[in-house]
């Protein structure tokens, strides 16, 4: 019994092969849509519109080569633009331009498609600096844009497509900003492509605050000057001084450029209390101590 049911499945087995092998070697005819390929288009030139992308052909091959298209090798429609000139091109659909691989055999191809040309167009490729153009998702977070002088870094990108198409974009705008963003770390904004046509470079911002382009900076050891008719002693001879400014300004600050003198000493001259200037773009915080002890 049980050897009768193995050779039912071997019959079986051997029947799907044969059914599958006389599929392969018959002739079907069957519908594809094939890909037009532009190549060798010339320099600082880029294709603005085609009529189409696709054409329609009917062709007839064994199961094999169809299966072969379909999963492995593709037919294409390939047009050689090496002689197109700026703007339009007219193409008249050929056999010619078509790309069939090796190892695949077509017996008969059919064009059936409605169109009998194809218009390709051209335009420069240019490249161009604009603005960035930030847009926020309420009014509140405008106004806290405006008013905490907040920036944007960069606040130019580069543009590169048509030129019938840059020569209109007045700027490229930003995703919508919330206030939340601002409080992130990073404070990353990405910009948005107004056409695919288009490539933005770098294509994303920064938001910089006043906060961001200014620094702190601490001298330990500002040495306090006393007048030349003072004889007495001070503790400490020292004081410590912060001070704040933009980082170009305030990396060029030493302990040099702080003047902290003796400004006023009180009645039993038992303790003076200390001044501190600095003749430089930067704001002095604070400083300590602001009273030194005077020892007769």
């Amino acid at each position: 019994m049980k050897k009768k049911w193995q050779l039912k499945i071997l019959a079986l087995l051997i029947a799907v092969f044969l059914w599958f092998q006389q599929s392969l070697i018959r002739d079907y005819s069957q519908e594809i849509n094939i890909p037009i390929e532009i190549v060798n288009i010339p320099n600082n030139f880029i294709i603005f519109s085609t009529t189409t992308n696709f054409l329609s052909f009917e062709v007839t091959a064994r199961g094999f080569d169809l299966l072969l298209m379909k999963f492995k090798k593709k037919i294409t429609y390939k047009i050689d633009a090496k002689n197109f000139k700026y703007w339009k091109n007219t193409v008249p659909i050929s056999s010619k331009y078509l790309v069939i691989p090796k190892n695949i055999k077509l017996n008969k191809i059919k064009y059936f498609d409605k169109y009998q040309k194809i218009d390709i167009v051209l335009d420069k490729l240019i490249r161009a600096k604009k603005n960035i153009i930030p847009t926020f998702t309420d009014q509140n977070t405008s106004d806290f844009f405006r008013d905490k002088n907040i920036k944007l870094s960069p606040a130019l990108v580069t543009v590169i497509g048509p030129k019938s198409i840059v020569k209109q974009i007045s700027g490229i705008p930003t995703e919508k900003i919330s206030i939340s963003d601002f409080k992130k770390q990073t404070s990353l904004i990405k910009l948005v492509y107004l056409t695919p046509k288009i490539k933005i470079y770098p294509d994303q911002t920064y938001l910089k605050s006043d906060e961001n382009i200014y620094q702190t900076k601490i001298f330990n050891n500002v040495k306090i000057k006393v007048p030349e008719n003072f004889k007495d002693k001070i503790i400490p001879n020292f004081i410590i001084v912060k001070i704040k400014g933009k980082n170009d300004d305030i990396d060029k600050i030493t302990v040099n450029d702080i003047d902290a003198i003796i400004s006023k000493i009180n009645k039993d001259s038992t303790a003076a209390e200390i001044n501190v200037k600095i003749n430089k773009n930067v704001e002095i915080l604070e400083f300590t101590p602001r009273i030194v002890q005077v020892l007769k």
